[in-house]
């Protein structure tokens, strides 16, 4: 609720700083991601532990709320969110356009990235970061690639190997090709105009393959508008990011490519936060 409002407060007055002072609003949208990144530390090692011990202590089912519950077992930080994923994305958002002006911004930048890493486990910004590296071979820091791929693959070997076992239902890439295929089989029973918005979540289960895990969203944004408005919605929205693209120069669109990316294989665009921010940043 308290984000919420702080979001509101950065819409609301992004149009008088822009117009005077522009470098003033990114660092109130730094700040602001700085907020949640020291909020997210304070989840993993203070509210998440308590927690842990809290749910050992009380065997009655009512606790157990689902994937809140597991994510705190497996230590995968939230934030404000409903996934780690969408959580993952929002302190990248909030800092980059400060950091990448400054000195040694990449660097602070990777620092950023690993942190959001190691407190979500997500997969998903491995995708969103190796988009992102295209504007580091640009630029010729290849010291700085090495690093930052090397400490990646530790930090997931290290904190998530064990969804990669035969069976696991946090294995990421054999659930989404579970999902994906209930997607479409969604989508061709009402190609055109699809089944409405949020449709995908009451449908789902009866095209759920078997062994799959239980979702809401596509986890592919393509996918999830078609599912919910068929081609012609998944072709209004092309054109609106079409739109973005042709206002933006060659070297500022790596990071809304990397965001659209990652919305190839996670859900942030239905949490209103990311997609409004999206728009609020680059129409």
């Amino acid at each position: 609720m308290i984000f919420g409002y702080l979001l509101l407060f950065i819409i609301l007055v992004r149009g008088p700083i822009e117009k005077t002072d522009k470098e003033n609003y990114e660092k109130i949208f730094f700040a602001a991601g700085i907020f949640l990144i020291i909020y997210g530390i304070y989840q993993r090692f203070i509210l998440y532990p308590r927690l842990e011990v809290f749910l050992q202590t009380v065997e009655s089912p009512i606790i157990d709320i689902g994937n809140y519950t597991a994510y705190i077992k497996r230590h995968r930080i939230l934030g404000f969110y409903i996934s780690p994923n969408i959580f993952a994305i929002i302190p990248l958002m909030f800092t980059y356009n400060y950091l990448k002006k400054l000195r040694l911004g990449y660097i602070l930048f990777t620092i950023t990235f690993l942190i959001m890493l190691y407190l979500t486990r997500s997969f998903n910004l491995i995708i969103f970061f190796t988009i992102l590296l295209f504007s580091c071979i640009k630029r010729k820091y290849w010291k700085l690639i090495i690093i930052s791929i090397t400490v990646v693959i530790i930090i997931l070997f290290l904190s998530r190997r064990s969804s990669f076992q035969d069976g696991s239902i946090a294995n990421p890439i054999k659930m989404r090709i579970k999902n994906y295929h209930s997607a479409v089989n969604i989508f061709f029973r009402s190609p055109f105009i699809g089944h409405g918005i949020s449709s995908f979540k009451d449908l789902y289960p009866k095209f759920k393959i078997k062994g799959s895990n239980d979702i809401k969203y596509t986890h592919n944004i393509i996918l999830q508008h078609l599912c919910d408005g068929g081609v012609i919605f998944l072709l209004l929205f092309l054109y609106l990011i079409y739109t973005i693209y042709k206002k933006l120069p060659a070297n500022e669109r790596y990071f809304p490519t990397a965001i659209l990316v990652h919305n190839l294989f996670s859900f942030s665009f239905y949490s209103s936060s990311v997609f409004l921010l999206f728009f609020v940043y680059y129409y």
